[in-house]
């Protein structure tokens, strides 16, 4: 007989940044500043769905994606190089006891990172010729923390013309 699974699906308004800022450099403070602030909302307001979902004794909960940081397209300098957001959804998992999918959050590779683990870096590039390539990266954290997949979407943002 098939094992039976609760699956607590959560959507919700997450605070987004602000399409006023149109940044294009990471060294804009106030714009890093304010990002890190609508997150921490976006968590905060995560933190309570978890806890609920427990509560109510689902097995695992599914957020939607980007709903921690929102597109962010106008702001690609603030992709996580780590996602800092995984160690916090895996102490979640372990304090509540469920399993975690928790959306999807952009992050970042230099491309010779992503070749060193197929089949080693290219020697001739300088640090300085080297892409960095975005992902839109979703994780399921098990309720112990581990974190038992990962999923990356490639190409993001990119419109598809048909002639």
């Amino acid at each position: 007989m098939p094992t039976k699974i609760r699956i607590a699906i959560c959507q919700f308004d997450s605070h987004q940044p602000s399409t006023t800022t149109t940044t294009t450099t990471p060294n804009q403070t106030s714009d890093n500043l304010q990002f890190a602030e609508h997150e921490i909302k976006n968590l905060s307001k995560a933190k309570e769905f978890i806890a609920r979902a427990a509560q109510n004794t689902a097995d695992l909960i599914i957020f939607p994606e980007y709903f921690i940081t929102g597109i962010i397209e106008n702001h690609l300098h603030l992709a996580s190089k780590e996602s800092k957001w995984i160690k916090e959804f895996q102490r979640l998992a372990i304090e509540h006891q469920i399993d975690i999918i928790p959306g999807t959050i952009v992050e970042e590779e230099e491309e010779d990172k992503a070749a060193e683990k197929k089949e080693g870096a290219d020697p001739t590039k300088s640090p300085d010729d080297r892409r960095v390539n975005l992902f839109n990266s979703a994780y399921y954290i098990d309720k112990s923390g581990q974190i038992l997949g990962k999923y990356r979407k490639k190409n993001l943002w990119h419109a598809l013309v048909l002639n």
